[in-house]
């Protein structure tokens, strides 16, 4: 988690990494460690970090990843993605390791909710999931 926020850190930007998969089974303390961490590092829910649980779709994750393409880290804390692989296309060209991260969702419904077809993001992404 230490090295996430380090990547999304714009001054230490190439220090850390750009995502992190926790996984484990239910009620071990997965969320509780990421959120205690990023809130030890003076990181305020809100401004620097967001959380998304419980569903959302292959667009919403485009949505969520444009309105943070400025930086910082979205927690996805068992969402339901791993059986939608538009949802896991987006999320692996977000957290491309080129420099440039650019995420494409060419179809007309990110025209029909307000969303560019595709965008740059500096955006983090940390998994917390009990699937494994």
């Amino acid at each position: 988690v230490n090295m996430v926020i380090r990547g999304a850190n714009s001054q230490l930007q190439g220090t850390g990494i750009s995502g992190l998969m926790i996984c484990g089974m239910g009620g071990i303390g997965k969320t509780h460690l990421v959120i205690e961490t990023l809130n030890k590092a003076g990181l305020v829910q809100g401004e620097d970090w967001w959380k998304n649980s419980g569903k959302c779709s292959a667009l919403g994750v485009y949505q969520l990843l444009y309105e943070h393409r400025d930086g910082g880290i979205v927690v996805m804390d068992d969402t339901d993605l791993w059986n939608d692989k538009q949802a896991m296309n987006i999320m692996k060209a977000a957290l491309d390791t080129y420099g440039e991260r650019v995420v494409s969702w060419n179809t007309k419904g990110a025209d029909q909710i307000g969303l560019p077809r595709c965008f740059k993001t500096k955006a983090s992404v940390i998994f917390i999931t009990n699937e494994g």
